[in-house]
């Protein structure tokens, strides 16, 4: 839940964050895995990383540039959908 969350990402990155609203759960069945994603709203700095050795900010438009799994493909997919000024 988002209370989880916000714990998660104080204890990993060192800073509070709002949670905005829940993005969806995203499956691999075959895996044996569901991710449940929120959009977030961090601050830009500050960050104490416990167990990552660094945090980089991507614009939307190039993360396709990055490797990653393919349930976070889709989360990026869902993100594409949303309209944000």
């Amino acid at each position: 839940d988002a209370g989880c969350l916000r714990r998660e990402i104080r204890e990993e990155l060192g800073v509070s964050c709002s949670v905005l609203e829940k993005l969806g759960e995203f499956e691999d069945p075959e895996a044996g895995i569901t991710l449940v994603a929120y959009l977030v709203d961090l601050p830009e700095e500050g960050y104490k990383l416990a167990s990552h050795r660094e945090v980089r900010w991507v614009y939307l438009a190039r993360i396709e540039r990055y490797q990653m799994p393919p349930l976070d493909r889709e989360i990026v997919k869902k993100l594409r959908t949303l309209t944000r000024p």
